[in-house]
């Protein structure tokens, strides 16, 4: 490749050598060679990150606009990953450039959600199977999502009792509060749901009277404990969901816990039963079949890094919390559903 640099007809060339392996860099003005190298891959991608240091403290600064003229190559379905930086304030987009190598790119966790929703409106895509990865196993349907690619268990629900994407993507993206706030809600949304498909289909005005905020079944607590003795929950879905009710109400209440690294909640979700059960290795059986063990449970999510995911609070607290939506969800679809749901 030769490239003129400048208006003092100052060239550049580079070419790869045979073996690729290698290639011939070499700078001239005119006739004259100035100065001429032969660098190994490695060596190149110094050359390159240093040139990429040295050109973001230069003046003129990159344009915020794409202009037409020479830019590097488009990579098409390049490879990427997120990761939080050290402090999980922001998300790390990953993405690998075959020319350019790895860059990242920091996003405050709204504006990451916000990526996500655009890609969202203007990506269709047909089937939730199509966008896992394949070191991971999930399984999925029309009207629920199992998803590796962001944090769990996402059932929507039907007509009245649906559940749309934005409130899962505040679980994955925003805060951690808001997270702690969001997940706990939709499990108690979830649980109402199981309590009223199990209760005289003709008396909704009656039942809506007790739901109320201000009526016996309007606390969280309430609800749980009505659930449990209907034997919709299971003990460890009753102590988790407990678990749920506490962790969300000092998030709301307590302004100075605003993370789940917080001493309190961070111990508490180290107690979560269902999680350990339903997340674990990527299974290496027959597909659509759980892995075989009394501890793994269906639904179930295999995940190449669980050992690191079942280690973080934040992790274990959603995950905990959308496992029993998902399957609170689906059961209340069943009224003739077996008990306990979860």
């Amino acid at each position: 490749m030769t490239k003129n640099i400048d208006e003092d007809a100052l060239k550049f060339e580079a070419k790869v050598s045979d073996d690729k392996y290698s290639v011939d860099l070499c700078f001239s003005n005119g006739e004259t060679t100035l100065w001429e190298s032969t660098v190994s891959t490695n060596t190149l991608e110094t050359i390159i990150t240093t040139l990429g240091l040295s050109r973001r403290a230069m003046l003129d600064s990159v344009p915020n606009e794409l202009s037409e003229g020479f830019h590097p190559l488009d990579e098409y379905d390049p490879r990427w990953q997120i990761s939080p930086d050290t402090t999980n304030s922001f998300a790390i987009l990953w993405i690998r450039n075959s020319a350019f190598g790895w860059s990242g790119y920091g996003f405050p966790r709204h504006e990451a959600g916000n990526i996500a929703k655009w890609l969202r409106k203007i990506i269709p895509i047909a089937s939730t199977t199509d966008t896992q990865p394949p070191t991971a196993s999930s399984f999925g349907g029309d009207t629920f999502l199992i998803t590796t690619g962001g944090l769990g268990f996402y059932y929507y629900g039907k007509g009245e009792k649906r559940i749309g994407p934005n409130p899962f993507e505040q679980i994955e993206f925003d805060s951690d509060r808001a997270a702690g706030i969001v997940a706990g809600s939709i499990a108690e949304n979830r649980l109402e749901h199981a309590i009223r498909s199990r209760l005289r289909a003709d008396a909704t005005t009656v039942a809506s009277s007790l739901f109320q905020p201000s009526g016996p079944l309007g606390p969280f607590r309430n609800k749980i404990n009505l659930a449990y003795l209907m034997r919709v929950l299971s003990d460890d879905a009753f102590k988790d969901l407990t678990n749920i009710k506490n962790i969300r109400n000092d998030f709301a209440h307590h302004l100075e816990w605003h993370s789940f690294d917080s001493a309190s909640i961070r111990d508490r979700c180290k107690n979560f039963i269902l999680v350990d059960r339903h997340v674990g290795p990527v299974p290496t059986h027959v597909p659509g079949t759980l892995p075989p063990g009394p501890s793994r449970a269906d639904p179930y999510l295999g995940l190449p890094d669980h050992k690191e995911k079942l280690a973080d609070p934040r992790f274990r607290y959603t995950m905990t919390a959308q496992i029993i939506s998902y399957l609170l969800g689906e059961g209340s679809e069943k009224p003739d559903a077996p008990l306990p749901l979860v």
